[in-house]
């Protein structure tokens, strides 16, 4: 218990420290500026008002909601943030620390990003691989979408092919749940998440990377808010042509990572069932 203590603590002291610091990110003296009142207002929302507001689960959300429209700069690369949105926090260091660090290990080859959202993965191993690889970007959100290509364009990146739709497990038309403006990266095909649905094309990633002339991959991560499975059920050939490829991918529960272990296993894969941060899992294929 103590022990536990003393992580709950470090863990706040750390997220102090980059709040409190936030403004610094801003890409110019510019964007510094523009985030100082938003540096203050986050400070009180997250350690003062949560004292005194009856639910703290909404805080979040009344912050990003306040958010304004910003370039910030970090180790990963340089991302528009758009206004009233969570994309600060999303595109931040201390976003997905162990995912973040798992990716580091990455230098050279084919990185596939599934859900890419704006581009947090995608900018950062784009950056990372330079002339040694590829990223291929998939993202069915097409308002996501759009900032990705800003980011890929401040970010002046020619080694990333974008593409706005679906991965699924077959290609159709496919109804698509927009999460709301300040939690932009829950959008999900099988998640009623909010009132707003639209359709969008959802095609398989062997389908995708064939048409892209692309036959073997080294890294994929897979973040669509519950079809993780229709994702992995649409690799099957790419999977199969690859050797030594590594699968990190989301799983909102136990039953739903167990249900995508006996798909990867299915494949010739080994699954860590010890998570990185907190939804995302590892599988390497065995040799």
């Amino acid at each position: 218990m103590q022990g536990f203590r003393k992580f709950h603590l470090a863990r706040r002291i750390m997220n102090l420290c980059f709040w409190s610091t936030i403004f610094m990110t801003g890409y110019g003296i510019r964007e510094k500026i523009r985030l100082i009142p938003n540096t203050i207002f986050r400070l009180f929302i997250y350690y003062f008002a949560r004292i005194i507001v009856r639910s703290p689960s909404r805080l979040p959300g009344l912050v990003a909601r306040h958010s304004p429209e910003v370039l910030i700069k970090n180790k990963n690369g340089i991302f528009k943030c758009r206004k009233g949105s969570n994309d600060i926090w999303l595109t931040s260091v201390s976003y997905e620390r162990e995912l973040t660090g798992e990716l580091d290990k990455f230098q050279a080859g084919i990185f596939v990003d599934v859900g890419a959202n704006i581009g947090r993965y995608t900018i950062k191993i784009g950056r990372q691989i330079g002339n040694q690889g590829k990223v291929i970007a998939v993202e069915a959100d097409p308002e996501n979408y759009q900032t990705l290509l800003e980011n890929i364009k401040l970010n002046k990146l020619e080694n990333v092919y974008a593409l706005n739709m679906a991965c699924w497990d077959k290609e159709e038309d496919v109804n698509f749940f927009l999460s709301s403006a300040d939690e932009k990266g829950g959008s999900s095909i099988k998640r009623e998440v909010s009132g707003r649905v639209i359709t969008v094309h959802g095609n398989t990633l062997d389908n995708i990377l064939k048409g892209l002339g692309i036959e073997k991959v080294d890294v994929v991560k897979i973040d669509v808010e519950g079809s993780e499975k229709e994702v992995l059920l649409g690799m099957k050939d790419t999977v199969a042509r690859s050797n030594n490829i590594k699968i990190l991918f989301e799983a909102l529960n136990g039953d739903y990572y167990l249900d995508c272990k006996k798909i990867l296993e299915s494949y010739g894969f080994v699954a860590d069932d010890k998570r990185i941060d907190a939804l995302m899992y590892k599988a390497t294929k065995i040799a």
